[in-house]
């Protein structure tokens, strides 16, 4: 007689777990088919600061090619013309700096970034891996910059993907973007409307199912499966912004 009670007790689980089944999914929580933000456009909208790496190359004067760090003061070595000012600027402006200081045309000055080492963006929640720090390497898209962190768990809701910016450096009021990454795939160019800023926070939420899935005893597993998939754990030798055990 207590098996029936027993069945019904657990019937509004089982219905909910049901319902839950019907939340938004991502048919590749990997991004893998996210197209990458364009390297020039991220060229052009990343400012160098101290402690970036950049890699400079002067078409004729093989004895100025170098790659070098930026200084806490925000400058460059340029060989015995002394040290040049790149403090806050993208690279196509320092290679025009370059070029004016040697009296080259600017088509000579090739700079790159090759370390992003001054900004970074945080991100926590149902990533692969754990919450970090990214280093930031322009104005990604927020599907690319997800992509390169390693894709969703398999406990992501694509639907409750959040950027928080706190527009401190611009004297505005802090502010969140919301957005449903299952948009991006019926509309890949939706995914151009959201740019990150360094130092923003992406948090990814946990899905009404995988909630339900957590909460549901032992006894109820065969109604939602678990995934073999695990999600790895960072180390500081992946890592370099984590600290050293």
């Amino acid at each position: 007689r207590r098996r029936p009670v027993a069945r019904m007790a657990l019937m509004p689980l089982a219905a909910l777990a049901a319902g839950c089944a019907l939340s938004p999914r991502l048919s590749d929580k990997t991004l893998s088919r996210i197209s990458d933000t364009p390297a020039r456009e991220l060229e052009r909208g990343y400012r160098v600061y101290s402690p970036d790496v950049i890699a400079v190359s002067i078409e004729g004067r093989d004895d100025l090619d170098s790659v070098v760090s930026v200084s806490a003061d925000g400058r460059v070595p340029l060989g015995e013309t002394g040290k040049i000012r790149v403090d806050g600027m993208p690279v196509t402006e320092i290679a025009r700096a370059i070029a004016d200081t040697l009296d080259l045309k600017p088509d000579q000055v090739h700079v790159r970034v090759v370390d992003h080492r001054s900004q970074v963006v945080f991100v926590e929640g149902e990533v692969e891996g754990q919450a970090r720090a990214v280093p930031y390497i322009g104005p990604e898209t927020l599907p690319s910059f997800l992509k390169r962190a390693g894709g969703l768990t398999d406990s992501a809701a694509p639907e409750q993907v959040e950027v928080r910016r706190s527009n401190a450096a611009e004297g505005r009021a802090p502010e969140t973007l919301k957005t449903d990454l299952t948009e991006f795939e019926k509309h890949p160019e939706a995914a151009r409307q959201i740019r990150l800023m360094p130092f923003d926070q992406v948090s990814v939420g946990t899905s009404r199912q995988s909630i339900v899935r957590r909460c549901l005893p032992p006894c109820l597993g065969w109604l939602w499966p678990k995934s073999g998939r695990t999600s790895p754990t960072a180390t500081p030798a992946d890592d370099p912004l984590l600290p050293a055990p």
